[in-house]
């Protein structure tokens, strides 16, 4: 996981912000959320056509960093597990574990007391594969474009729900004629959760 990048980053945000305190309002570590996310392969490569129904449950959270107005930049990390419906198309593996950690950047549309939040994110995933015994990885890089919708119902708690489009490009080498089946995967991720002040 290239973790360094985003630390890097978000210091810079945080120094700029610093350097403009006294014209503009930056708040730090103001948002946590906690949710669960549906995930569904979308298109025609290996991954969607050896995943069972196309489909898994995960968990993740939100850490928002950097609030400068209406936008926020923080960190995102996902978990999720799927079982393989057909071995042969993923080496004979039986299982497919999921694991996402990026950062996005996000922008708030406030209506009365809930707000509309369009975001952009960067991810690292990686993919781990098991049956019996042996195990394999694969490392890719993701880009999402998604959509938040939140609702306040208390002084510190909110309710959310969202959606996370998400390309990925694994970094596997294969013939030219089958890098879109091998080392491209989409997919939509519906996500639901609560958000700590």
């Amino acid at each position: 996981m290239k973790i360094n990048k985003y630390i890097f980053i978000a210091f810079l945000v945080a120094f700029a912000g610093n350097a403009q305190e006294k014209k503009r309002k930056v708040d730090f570590m103001k948002d946590y959320n906690i949710f669960g996310v549906h995930r569904s392969f979308v298109g025609d490569d290996h991954l969607m056509k050896s995943s069972l129904k196309n489909s898994s449950f995960g968990i993740g959270a939100d850490l928002g960093v950097v609030h400068f107005y209406n936008f926020t930049f923080g960190f995102s990390g996902e978990i999720g597990r799927f079982k393989v419906e057909e071995p042969k198309m993923l080496g004979n593996f039986n299982t497919l574990n999921l694991t996402f950690l990026g950062a996005y950047l996000q922008y708030k549309i406030y209506l009365d007391d809930y707000f509309i939040a369009p975001e952009i994110g960067y991810f690292n995933e990686t993919i781990v594969m098991k049956s019996y015994g042996k195990e394999s990885s694969i490392d890719g890089s993701s880009f999402s474009m998604g959509l938040k919708f939140q609702r306040q119902v208390s002084e510190n708690i909110a309710l959310f729900i969202g959606g996370r489009y998400q390309v990925t490009r694994f970094d596997i080498e294969t013939a030219p004629y089958l890098k879109d089946f091998y080392r491209k995967n989409n997919f939509l991720a519906l996500r639901l959760g609560i958000n700590i002040k």
